[in-house]
Protein backbone atom coordinates (compact mmCIF):
# COMPACT_ATOMS: atom_id res chain seq x y z
CA UNK A 1 0.00 0.00 0.00
CA UNK A 2 1.40 3.41 -0.97
CA UNK A 3 1.88 6.20 1.56
CA UNK A 4 -1.10 8.50 1.75
CA UNK A 5 -0.75 12.22 2.43
CA UNK A 6 0.83 15.29 0.99
CA UNK A 7 3.87 14.80 -1.21
CA UNK A 8 7.21 15.79 0.31
CA UNK A 9 8.60 19.24 -0.37
CA UNK A 10 12.10 17.90 0.19
CA UNK A 11 13.04 17.95 -3.47
CA UNK A 12 16.47 18.92 -4.83
CA UNK A 13 15.34 22.51 -5.52
CA UNK A 14 14.26 22.92 -1.88
CA UNK A 15 17.58 21.55 -0.61
CA UNK A 16 19.48 23.89 -2.95
CA UNK A 17 17.51 26.90 -1.70
CA UNK A 18 18.10 25.97 1.94
CA UNK A 19 21.82 25.50 1.30
CA UNK A 20 22.12 28.84 -0.50
CA UNK A 21 20.74 30.73 2.49
CA UNK A 22 22.80 28.82 5.04
CA UNK A 23 25.99 29.37 3.00
CA UNK A 24 25.66 33.14 3.46
CA UNK A 25 24.96 32.87 7.18
CA UNK A 26 21.17 32.96 7.04
CA UNK A 27 18.99 31.65 9.82
CA UNK A 28 16.78 28.58 9.76
CA UNK A 29 13.73 30.83 9.52
CA UNK A 30 15.18 32.72 6.54
CA UNK A 31 16.21 29.52 4.78
CA UNK A 32 12.81 27.89 5.27
CA UNK A 33 10.96 30.99 4.12
CA UNK A 34 13.07 31.18 0.95
CA UNK A 35 12.66 27.46 0.28
CA UNK A 36 8.91 27.55 0.87
CA UNK A 37 8.78 25.12 3.77
CA UNK A 38 7.88 25.50 7.43
CA UNK A 39 10.49 25.32 10.16
CA UNK A 40 8.53 22.40 11.53
CA UNK A 41 9.03 20.52 8.23
CA UNK A 42 12.72 21.42 8.31
CA UNK A 43 13.02 20.03 11.84
CA UNK A 44 11.24 16.86 10.77
CA UNK A 45 13.63 16.40 7.82
CA UNK A 46 16.56 16.95 10.18
CA UNK A 47 15.24 14.26 12.52
CA UNK A 48 14.50 11.75 9.77
CA UNK A 49 17.20 12.12 7.09
CA UNK A 50 20.92 11.77 7.88
CA UNK A 51 21.94 12.89 4.36
CA UNK A 52 19.87 16.06 4.77
CA UNK A 53 21.54 16.71 8.14
CA UNK A 54 24.99 16.44 6.53
CA UNK A 55 24.06 18.82 3.72
CA UNK A 56 22.54 21.43 6.02
CA UNK A 57 25.43 21.24 8.49
CA UNK A 58 27.99 21.62 5.70
CA UNK A 59 26.10 24.60 4.27
CA UNK A 60 25.95 26.28 7.69
CA UNK A 61 29.74 25.97 8.06
CA UNK A 62 30.57 27.00 4.49
CA UNK A 63 31.21 30.73 5.12
CA UNK A 64 33.33 29.96 8.19
CA UNK A 65 35.48 27.56 6.19
CA UNK A 66 35.91 30.06 3.34
CA UNK A 67 36.85 32.78 5.85
CA UNK A 68 39.40 30.51 7.53
CA UNK A 69 40.91 29.68 4.14
CA UNK A 70 41.31 33.42 3.41
CA UNK A 71 43.08 33.96 6.73
CA UNK A 72 45.36 30.94 6.27
CA UNK A 73 46.19 32.03 2.70
CA UNK A 74 47.17 35.47 4.08
CA UNK A 75 49.44 33.80 6.63
CA UNK A 76 51.03 31.36 4.19
CA UNK A 77 51.27 33.41 1.02
CA UNK A 78 52.02 36.83 2.54
CA UNK A 79 53.73 35.54 5.68
CA UNK A 80 51.72 38.18 7.52
CA UNK A 81 52.81 38.27 11.15
CA UNK A 82 49.79 40.18 12.50
CA UNK A 83 47.37 37.74 10.89
CA UNK A 84 49.42 34.82 12.21
CA UNK A 85 49.31 36.27 15.73
CA UNK A 86 45.59 36.80 15.52
CA UNK A 87 45.07 33.25 14.22
CA UNK A 88 47.05 31.73 17.08
CA UNK A 89 45.21 33.82 19.64
CA UNK A 90 41.90 32.59 18.26
CA UNK A 91 42.91 28.95 18.43
CA UNK A 92 43.32 26.80 21.52
CA UNK A 93 46.01 28.97 23.09
CA UNK A 94 44.21 29.76 26.34
CA UNK A 95 45.51 30.05 29.87
CA UNK A 96 44.10 26.63 30.71
CA UNK A 97 46.12 24.80 28.06
CA UNK A 98 49.65 23.50 28.13
CA UNK A 99 50.52 25.43 24.98
CA UNK A 100 51.44 29.10 24.92
CA UNK A 101 52.88 31.71 22.61
CA UNK A 102 55.64 34.33 22.84
CA UNK A 103 56.34 37.08 20.36
CA UNK A 104 59.15 39.60 20.10
CA UNK A 105 57.25 41.63 17.51
CA UNK A 106 59.01 40.00 14.59
CA UNK A 107 58.49 36.31 15.17
CA UNK A 108 56.24 33.97 17.09
CA UNK A 109 57.43 31.12 19.25
CA UNK A 110 55.09 28.38 20.34
CA UNK A 111 55.91 27.21 23.85
CA UNK A 112 54.92 23.83 25.27
CA UNK A 113 54.60 24.26 29.02
CA UNK A 114 55.52 21.39 31.33
CA UNK A 115 52.58 20.06 33.21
Amino acid sequence: MADVGRPTKLVPETVTKLESVFKVGGSKEEACSYAGISTRSYDRYMADDDDFVLKMTAAQHYADIVAKNVVVDKIINDRDLQTAKWWLEQRQFRKDTSVGMRSDGESIEVVIKSI
